[in-house]
């Protein structure tokens, strides 16, 4: 059941983070924005005509068409088109950002079923432990004496129970180096390498 809870609070978490931008205005930094393009514009068109590069004719013509453009522009953004969309948009949004976790959640997983505490889990737990402590033992003897060839087979075999091939494939590499005369070794890493999929 908690983890039900947790799933519903980060959905309804992801739901606010979607929905935000939806509802919010533009700032007003970007409704003004077309105001101050005319008015650099406007500008431009009087120094342009001070400096004689536009007639009287051009620059009120040209006036009249920045006139018109902000009008125009004015008018859209007093109600912006995609305002009402948006709203719309934002509600099935939301209910698809909560309804998709909780769906899979309540189709995958296992709502009624109770907590299984680790010590509940101590016969599973029990092999991966004495795998677990068999390679550090196998570790520490070759580390002690690396001239037994039985102690790396040993150890490279430990390491192939527990799908751990790369590391066997590396340490069999090492143990040909070691022990060129014997066979056992390139026998060995050919079969650790079929395992890995590299043969």
């Amino acid at each position: 059941m908690s983890l039900l809870v947790a799933i519903l609070l980060l959905s309804a978490g992801m739901a606010l983070l979607v929905l935000l931008p939806l509802v919010r205005r533009a700032p007003a930094g970007e409704r003004e924005a077309p105001l101050v393009l005319y008015r650099d514009q406007l500008a431009e068109l009087d120094r342009d005509h001070a400096a004689g590069r536009l007639t009287d004719a051009a620059r009120a013509a040209a006036k009249v068409e920045l006139q018109r453009r902000l009008l125009q522009s004015d008018k859209a953004g007093a109600c912006p088109v995609s305002w009402v969309p948006r709203k719309a948009l934002a509600v099935p949004i939301v209910a698809l950002v909560m309804a998709v976790p909780l769906g899979l959640y309540l189709s995958l997983g296992q709502p009624g079923q109770k907590d299984l505490p680790i010590s509940a889990r101590a016969e599973e737990i029990a092999p991966l432990k004495a795998a677990a402590a068999a390679i550090a033992e196998a570790r520490e003897a070759l580390s002690r004496d690396g001239s037994q060839p039985l102690a790396w087979l040993r150890l490279a075999g430990l390491l192939l129970q527990q799908e751990d091939t790369q590391e066997a494939v590396n340490l069999l590499a090492g143990a040909r180096a070691r022990f060129p005369t014997l066979a056992v070794f390139p026998s060995a890493q050919g079969e650790a390498l079929m395992r890995a999929g590299q043969g």
